[in-house]
């Protein structure tokens, strides 16, 4: 049995592609966050970490991923990394639509 493919904005898929996050990967990040977070517009943030590195997935209120972040690029490799764009984007553990 297929696994659907995880719907992605263009962005999205660019980025799924250029960092190296396969659909599987994705799936696992949502299913199994180390943490989650909320941002303006009912938008979705998805953390786990990875050995010493942090994935995101950041998906829209429809469920349609728009990026990602880390990956093969391991820009995320501080929690204080985490921090700083999370205060960036203003992502809260609050739900706020």
């Amino acid at each position: 049995m297929k696994v659907p493919t995880i719907p992605k904005t263009i962005h999205g898929a660019r980025r799924a592609d250029e960092r190296k996050f396969s659909d599987e990967k994705i799936r696992d990040i949502i299913e199994n966050p180390s943490f989650k977070f909320y941002q303006a517009g009912g938008i979705e943030v998805y953390v786990k970490k990875s050995g010493r590195y942090y994935d995101v997935i950041i998906r829209n209120r429809e469920g349609i991923i728009i990026t990602e972040i880390g990956g093969a690029d391991k820009s995320l490799r501080s929690i204080k990394d985490l921090q700083k764009i999370a205060k960036n984007y203003g992502w809260t553990t609050i739900p706020l639509n």
